[in-house]
């Protein structure tokens, strides 16, 4: 009939959006990630939820593995500034090699080249939309209801890879998955 026709075109319409959607995705991060120059990106194959994420013993075994001369991980959440109903905005947790390799942070104010653990970096669009300077101490509520008090430590040109928050690699223990999403080596 003309009416399962017309819902068969457009369920078929549907699959053929979604599959370009998501190469245009997978191809928008692809070229973000190309800019790293790392040799090889680890991520898991399960990319929502608890069970999202790099095991720390798949960390631990790449950076024990031969011929693997490092291995950033970075890990991912979303928060909100100030308090629970701030404006929500995504934050990375990352180490220092992974701040100044992966990322290649571009400091605009304060010192970029790495995150003390109750510091955070932020881009510079971010900080001047909420008026955040170096010195200034900021709540991050994160989804999972654990909050942090940080202190902005460093202003970095705006940076896809890195978005609006970067924090210390030891606040991903505070991020509703504490998984690393994805190790570069």
């Amino acid at each position: 009939t003309a009416a399962t026709a017309a819902a068969l075109m457009i369920g078929l319409a549907l699959v053929g959006a979604i599959g370009v959607l998501g190469s245009s995705a997978k191809a928008s991060i692809t070229d973000l990630v190309k800019g790293t120059n790392e040799d090889f990106i680890v991520q898991s194959t399960v990319q929502f939820g608890s069970a999202s994420g790099v095991p720390d013993d798949v960390i631990a075994a790449l950076r024990a593995a031969d011929g693997v001369a490092a291995v950033s991980a970075v890990a991912f959440d979303q928060a909100r500034l100030g308090g629970p109903d701030g404006p929500q905005t995504g934050v990375n947790a990352a180490d220092d090699r992974a701040i100044n390799s992966v990322l290649a942070l571009q400091g605009v104010a304060g010192d970029v080249s790495s995150v003390p653990v109750d510091g955070l970096l932020a881009g510079r669009s971010y900080a001047d939309k909420h008026n955040l300077s170096v010195g200034d101490r900021v709540t991050l509520v994160y989804q999972n209801g654990n909050t942090a008090q940080l202190r902005i430590t460093g202003i970095y040109r705006d940076n896809q890879l890195a978005g609006d928050l970067t924090a210390n690699a030891a606040q991903r223990a505070s991020f509703a998955n504490d998984k690393y999403q994805v190790a570069f080596i």
